[in-house]
């Protein structure tokens, strides 16, 4: 799989050189005869327009004959949110704001338009959170293409302020949230494997004390650690005994 996001005029060669290597290393040899399977590969397109071809073209000249075969040419602006996750093409996710690319002023100076790019997120953070509750997919590859979201918003739109700051708002509490999903898991199992409850208990209260201080509900924090609201009270209580004492 390759993946770049303008045509420069190597792709072909790369392509053809990755294929050549995969294909000897599976080679086959039946009857003295050497047998070489070139992999179904494909090329990602992050941009693309109307006159973007479907294909990369190669040729291949052997004496009087000659072999032409395409390399398909995957769009992401093809792909609709919903075909990304149906056929869980989640590497693509981060990827998805290049189809407004060209927008970017217009929806940088419009607030309606602006809103809808943060509705169009705030959906993409919640099918992600379906994925992970579900068990599809884990909560730090969640994280992760938060995380990417966020840089490549950065990156692509970092001269329209309003752009970036409305996507990475929305995927940039995802990441932490996400973040925290991990360390608590990580947390259990060390505790179950290693035995150190306590060190498991104040690593919780930590992470439920921090949330609460940054301005999450119990209700908010219970689900984002994966914990009942009442061991979050409870935590919260002792804690502000604690300090009163």
């Amino acid at each position: 799989l390759e993946c770049q996001s303008t045509a420069d005029g190597t792709m072909e060669i790369r392509m053809w050189e990755y294929d050549a290597q995969i294909a000897l290393m599976e080679k086959e040899y039946r009857n003295g005869v050497l047998h070489v399977n070139f992999p179904d590969s494909a090329v990602i397109y992050l941009r693309s327009s109307k006159t973007t071809s479907d294909e990369l073209k190669i040729c291949i000249h052997v004496r009087q004959k000659q072999l032409q075969y395409g390399i398909p040419i995957l769009k992401v602006k093809d792909y609709t949110l919903e075909e990304l996750f149906e056929k869980q093409l989640w590497m693509l996710i981060p990827f998805y704001i290049f189809r407004y690319e060209k927008e970017f002023r217009k929806i940088d100076g419009n607030q309606k338009q602006l809103s809808g790019l943060r509705l169009e997120y705030e959906k993409i953070a919640e099918m992600l959170d379906q994925e992970c509750q579900s068990g599809h997919m884990k909560p730090i590859t969640c994280g992760a293409l938060c995380e990417l979201s966020n840089n490549v918003v950065k990156k692509l739109a970092s001269k329209y302020s309003n752009v970036e700051k409305e996507v990475t708002e929305v995927m940039g509490g995802k990441v932490l949230n996400y973040r925290s999903k991990e360390i608590y898991l990580e947390g259990c199992a060390f505790g179950r494997e290693e035995g150190r409850k306590e060190g498991q208990k104040e690593s919780i209260v930590q992470l439920v004390t921090r949330k609460y201080q940054l301005g999450d509900s119990p209700e908010k924090i219970a689900k984002d650690l994966l914990m009942r609201e009442e061991e979050v009270e409870e935590i919260l209580g002792k804690v502000v005994s604690e300090k009163v004492e």
